[in-house]
């Protein structure tokens, strides 16, 4: 009978089943956030930014079931956003995140090769009687690096036809080539949520409440309206030379966005803390002379 070998496989058999198959993927989660940090830590105390508005936002949106871009500068929050969410609602709906660059495989089987080799089609059964389910797809720039766009194109269909939710998280720089690839090759309906840099006002009350001052120059202070840089800035806070030019910092940057990646291949970006803020990634970068 079909329920005794459900009981069977679930408690007997020895084979990997769909309950290991639901394990693996809260597990590969679990280690693609957990280094997303949603707060900043400024000496014994966490600064949090208040994104709750975002957040309800694509949780609202996943209900209705659309499909969801979230955009935003590089460093803004988006991944930290999405933890957010995920972190409220995984208990509620199943919530399956994969890198960009994980879909690059030779096979789509592949892609759910994680412990055990688990196959598409047992991921779709996995999940068949969920009402609501969202798949993931973080740094979704990184799409068109795929070599094989078929794989791309059968994955995003099959979940498309099983009643999945794309999530796509993605650089401001890249959105437009992205919804015109999700528009043009998978007709898949979206609606985007941006994610913007902090206000002024915010930065200015952040540093009264935590009790650190912010550079004179207004140009490098636009800079912390980004939470990669404004974090880096309270974290090196006491180490900062702020009668100088910050020389020390940007080198500090440099060292950790540029030396530390690949910067052709990522096509990553630390600007001149004196000029605005590009809406395109330049792979150089300039510092005060």
């Amino acid at each position: 009978m079909p329920d005794n070998k459900y009981i069977n496989d679930i408690f007997f058999s020895l084979d990997p089943n769909e309950g290991d198959l639901l394990d693996e993927i809260s597990k590969h989660n679990e280690n693609i956030l957990q280094a997303i940090q949603t707060e900043i830590t400024f000496g014994d105390k966490q600064i949090k930014i208040d994104r709750s508005s975002v957040v309800e936002s694509i949780a609202n949106a996943s209900q209705k079931k659309n499909n969801i871009i979230i955009s935003g500068e590089g460093g803004c929050g988006k991944t930290a956003i999405f933890k957010e969410f995920y972190n409220s609602y995984f208990k509620k709906i199943p919530i399956c995140v994969f890198k960009a660059n994980e879909l690059n495989v030779k096979h789509i089987n592949d892609i759910f090769h994680i412990d055990h080799k688990f196959t598409f089609a047992q991921f779709l059964n996995a999940y068949k009687d969920e009402p609501l389910k969202i798949f993931v797809i973080d740094s979704a720039e990184k799409l068109a690096e795929i070599s094989n766009n078929d794989i791309l194109t059968t994955l995003i269909q099959k979940l498309k036809d099983n009643d999945w939710n794309i999530i796509f998280t993605t650089r401001y720089a890249y959105l437009n080539d992205l919804t015109f690839h999700i528009k043009e090759n998978y007709q898949l309906p979206f609606e985007v949520n941006d994610v913007s840099l902090i206000g002024s006002d915010e930065l200015k009350s952040l540093a009264v409440v935590f009790k650190f001052s912010l550079p004179d120059n207004q140009k490098f202070s636009e800079r912390l309206r980004n939470l990669f840089y404004l974090r880096e800035y309270v974290q090196q806070y006491s180490n900062i030379d702020k009668q100088g030019n910050y020389k020390g910092f940007i080198d500090l940057l440099w060292k950790k966005r540029i030396q530390n990646n690949a910067v052709q291949k990522d096509n990553l970006e630390i600007p001149d803390p004196l000029t605005p803020f590009p809406r395109e990634p330049l792979p150089i970068i300039t510092i005060f002379q």
